[in-house]
């Protein structure tokens, strides 16, 4: 009785997985055409980089992230659970939460992890060599959130994988997180101008595209701070907040090749 209970669950897990997966794709879609459409009229800063480069560049690396996802499909986090739930335990059952508030501290616990792997990434040199893929663009817009190096796609889902084993996460907060993660990049990432009121209030709590403009500034003091992806809160907490509220003067990394090329991108060949 108690493993057709499991297989009856692991069954609605996989429906829940299936239609949250295409939300996903749809929701990752919507935001990506809506930020396009948003910048074009409110732009947070002028036009001055060749964007038929620029896309082409981030577009073709997402391609190539998303097929190796695909290909590591058997050791996503999600998969991962499987294994730890045919044990018949996880941390979240043991301690009898209700199952909303298991989605809020999933997201909470999850989106902290990301600070901390963010903070990490600029400060382990190795890691940094990878990361500054991602800071290498000439400016901010909505496609900079998707312009990630491969290996650092591919750490990002070994770390997360760990943090299932250590924390037994059930897949529907794994992928409500996800698609939290991928809205909140693609959000703070756009060039886009928020009205200061609007903005001065959301910054409190989450990361506007003018709290995030400060971590993607040439002077390495700003790069190394306001690292949070989704909620703002950390950055406060730990104090690697920089008030946000200053005009970035450039947005980029110093020293970087001007006319840069896919292949140097790919093979992390970045500075002059």
């Amino acid at each position: 009785m108690k493993e057709n209970t499991f297989y009856f669950q692991v069954n609605y897990i996989n429906f829940m997985i299936d239609k949250l997966q295409l939300i996903h794709l749809f929701s990752f879609l919507i935001i990506l055409v809506l930020f396009i459409i948003l910048e074009y009229f409110f732009p947070l800063r002028k036009k001055q980089w060749s964007l038929q480069k620029r896309w082409i560049q981030n577009f073709s690396l997402s391609l190539i992230n998303t097929v190796v996802i695909r290909l590591l499909f058997f050791v996503t986090p999600v998969s991962i659970w499987f294994f730890v739930a045919e044990q018949g335990i996880w941390l979240f059952n043991v301690l009898e939460i209700n199952y909303i508030w298991e989605i809020i501290l999933s997201i909470l616990i999850f989106d902290f992890l990301i600070y901390l792997q963010h903070i990490l990434a600029h400060k382990v040199q190795w890691f940094w060599t990878i990361h500054k893929v991602h800071h290498s663009d000439e400016t901010l817009d909505v496609t900079t959130a998707i312009r990630f190096h491969t290996l650092e796609i591919i750490i990002s889902i070994f770390i997360k994988i760990f943090f299932v084993f250590i924390f037994w996460f059930n897949p529907i907060s794994i992928l409500v997180f996800e698609i939290i993660l991928v809205s909140s990049a693609l959000f703070n990432h756009a060039n886009l101008k928020l009205p200061f009121l609007l903005d001065s209030i959301l910054s409190y709590l989450f990361v506007t595209p003018n709290f995030h403009q400060v971590h993607h500034s040439t002077i390495r003091k700003q790069t190394d701070s306001n690292y949070g992806f989704f909620l703002s809160i950390w950055d406060r907490l730990f104090r690697t907040y920089t008030f946000h509220e200053i005009k970035v003067k450039k947005i980029w990394l110093k020293n970087v090749k001007e006319d840069l090329k896919f292949k140097d991108i790919i093979l992390l060949n970045i500075y002059k």
